[in-house]
């Protein structure tokens, strides 16, 4: 492997890594981020660091402000409530063009997954992180599906804005019940010639995940522009 080549992957490998970090609030919101002290921590390079913090930029998880410096985006309410807007406009789309492309064994192993995330909400000796993940792996695969790149990128961005939204709520454990224990509605049909009904049933799954989400956001002891405060114990990312 060339160089060139080794650097894109190690820069790569530190984006997924820190990545991670900010959406399952290892890194909450708010943490300043210094490039000598992440690599120190995750055990890569300045190099590899520093490009994964610009990708992160444009992604919107990480900022850098005048005097203030690097640091993981905020959340407000008003950020989480945008979030899930845009998240409820392009998801259903994504699912639409993936689903309308999915071969035989691909529809199988998201049945799968699909089951799989609802046995694993419903077990309480689960974290949240685990019972999203074959949701994730779901979303990831239809984006792939897709066969639309930018509309891929702009859905994996808000995907992983969303994520950080969830983990937010769910660092709450009332909240984190209250979701667990919700109705949510099946599962919509994955046969290629049903993909419009497919979109409509998730943009209703999309909307009423978004309801439940604002209601417990709008109990906290917040205004609608303060930033969303984390448990203390998940403040380690500064």
């Amino acid at each position: 492997m060339s160089t060139s080549a080794a650097e894109t992957s190690l820069a790569e490998q530190a984006y997924r890594d820190l990545r991670a970090r900010i959406v399952r609030l290892e890194l909450p919101p708010g943490a300043k981020l210094s490039e000598r002290t992440l690599a120190v921590k995750t055990g890569f390079g300045i190099t590899p660091i520093r490009e994964a913090l610009a990708r992160l930029r444009q992604e919107h998880l990480v900022e850098s402000l005048p005097r203030v410096g690097t640091r993981v985006a905020p959340l407000t309410l008003r950020d989480m409530r945008e979030i899930l807007d845009v998240w409820s406009l392009i998801g259903p789309e994504v699912f639409r063009l993936g689903v309308a492309r999915l071969g035989p064994d691909q529809v199988e192993h998201v049945r799968q997954l699909a089951e799989d995330a609802v046995r694993l909400r419903t077990d309480p000796s689960r974290e949240p992180h685990e019972w999203t993940a074959p949701s994730s792996e779901i979303y990831d695969l239809l984006c792939r599906m897709c066969g639309n790149q930018r509309l891929a990128r702009l859905a994996k961005d808000a995907e992983a804005e969303v994520q950080r939204v969830f983990s937010v709520i769910m660092s709450d454990r009332a909240a984190a019940e209250k979701l667990r224990s919700a109705e949510m509605p099946p599962f919509p049909p994955l046969e290629p010639e049903q993909a419009e009904l497919a979109a409509t049933q998730m943009a209703e799954f999309h909307r009423r995940f978004a309801d439940q989400i604002l209601q417990i956001g709008a109990t906290w002891p917040s205004v609608l522009d303060a930033e969303v405060g984390v448990p203390t114990v998940l403040a380690t990312g500064s």
